[in-house]
């Protein structure tokens, strides 16, 4: 049996299926970053002005330039609008199956983004010879893709405010595919001085997965996902904090009607004037958030984005009465499940509850503000060490005292020892009431909220 025939058929058809296809892989990206152009200018923070677009048969040359619209509300309520414009952006593209150039391998597409304009060098320095910022990589046969990103050292300088920003060569990857992404950077050092002050964050690291597609996260989509950062130390002249985590997630229920969001920040020093703060903790919930109203909210501020703050306020009420009732029907609940540290003067810790009542959905409407604290279901405790609630009411008696006498030194050793003494007699006022309770070395009050009163250790407080 002769098998050339075969053979040579077989390779006939390859050798034009590596011909044929880059055509028509270039018409599919071509159609691919039409569609994602429009749907990220439909954000009102975000535009991309496609300036040009070049098709061959096996690559293809995009140039395009982003914009950020930023919102200032000035004293009198309205909106100042900011623009940043990123400079001209140049996207190559190489269309497949057999990619050679930038990420090279067997794929739909491989690709090169740059951003380099040296107009920017009016307020920025970078390297010469490198981008600004460059992104290189590809698409598999199967329509997920990889990519690595990288933003140069650069230096931001503006004499009129006597601000100047630096950051550290940033670095990036990310993956994708049809129904999820990925991404994780990591950046050694970003700073920024401004008229004699500083800030500087060392060592960050930031993560995020989605539910989803890149473009529908451009697009402020409602997505489940989780982002994740990471400083190792963020300082100023008089401030620093050390290992700090920030864990944001979102996840929607079973039947996709509610999101459950969540987050969770934990701090292991922050060292001030006043002391060092250690192992602090905040874990926040909301649950049972209805999802319509989620993405009607999304849809109203992105509309009213330029709005000054009255109107806004007028169109974030409007859609509160439109979605109030289903809102209230998804039993929403704020869960603080952990709040906790070391002070410099004793540890604290606490948890808090809040929901509303079975009936609260009657008259919501139109109702008044009694109404709904009547409907409000709180449960929850707070406990501190003695010295650490001493001192706060100090603290804040210390306030007052300084706002009644603006001339008065508040640290002279008279007024700090009628503060001390009036602080023991709060204490004890609170402790013969029962509001707060003595456990050994701490102070400690159940708190719960009914029908409009507030219980401390089931003593009440009429809020109406």
């Amino acid at each position: 049996m002769n098998l050339k025939k075969p053979v040579l058929g077989i390779l006939s058809v390859g050798v034009a299926a590596v011909l044929v296809a880059p055509h028509f892989i270039g018409q599919q990206a071509e159609q691919d970053i039409n569609a994602l152009v429009a749907a990220v200018n439909n954000n009102p923070v975000h535009q991309l002005d496609l300036k040009s677009y070049q098709r061959g048969w096996f690559s293809s040359k995009a140039v395009f330039e982003h914009s950020m619209q930023m919102a200032d509300f000035d004293q009198s309520g309205g909106t100042k609008m900011t623009e940043v414009r990123s400079g001209e952006v140049v996207l190559d593209l190489q269309h497949g199956p057999v990619l050679t150039d930038y990420d090279a391998g067997l794929g739909l597409l491989s690709w090169q983004l740059q951003a380099a304009d040296e107009r920017l060098r009016a307020n920025l320095t970078w390297n010469d010879g490198e981008p600004l910022y460059q992104m290189i990589g590809s698409m598999n046969l199967v329509g997920s893709g990889q990519y690595h990103d990288r933003i140069a050292g650069l230096v931001y300088r503006d004499a009129a405010s006597d601000m100047t920003i630096e950051l550290n060569d940033y670095r990036g990857n990310g993956e994708f595919g049809a129904e999820q992404f990925a991404y994780q950077g990591t950046n050694k050092r970003f700073r920024v001085d401004i008229a004699g002050e500083s800030v500087q964050i060392d060592d960050l690291t930031f993560a995020t997965e989605a539910k989803g597609t890149l473009a529908e996260a451009l697009t402020s989509q409602l997505l489940e996902s989780e982002v994740v950062l990471n400083i190792a130390k963020a300082s100023t002249p008089a401030f620093s904090m050390r290992d700090v985590q920030l864990d944001a997630k979102s996840e929607l229920s079973d039947n996709g009607e509610t999101l459950d969001i969540s987050f969770v920040t934990n701090i292991n020093n922050i060292t001030s004037a006043t002391g060092n703060w250690n192992n602090l903790a905040l874990a926040m919930e909301m649950r049972r958030v209805d999802v319509a109203f989620m993405r009607a909210y999304q849809e109203t501020v992105n509309d009213a984005y330029s709005a000054d703050v009255e109107e806004m306020q007028e169109q974030l009420q409007a859609l509160m009465k439109e979605h109030l009732e289903p809102v209230v029907a998804a039993d929403p609940e704020f869960i603080i499940s952990e709040l906790s540290g070391q002070a410099p003067d004793g540890q604290f810790d606490g948890e808090l509850s809040v929901k509303l009542a079975e009936n609260a959905a009657a008259e919501m409407v139109n109702a008044s503000g009694d109404y709904w604290l009547k409907q409000l279901l709180a449960e929850g405790y707070m406990q501190m060490d003695k010295a650490l609630l001493r001192n706060a009411f100090i603290m804040q008696l210390e306030t007052a005292l300084a706002a009644q006498m603006p001339n008065q030194d508040m640290q002279s050793e008279q007024i700090q020892s009628m503060l001390n003494q009036q602080a023991e007699q709060v204490i004890g006022v609170y402790l013969q009431q029962g509001f707060i309770e003595e456990q050994e070395q701490q102070y400690r009050s159940a708190i719960e909220l009914q029908n409009g009163v507030l219980l401390l250790n089931g003593n009440s407080i009429p809020l109406i």
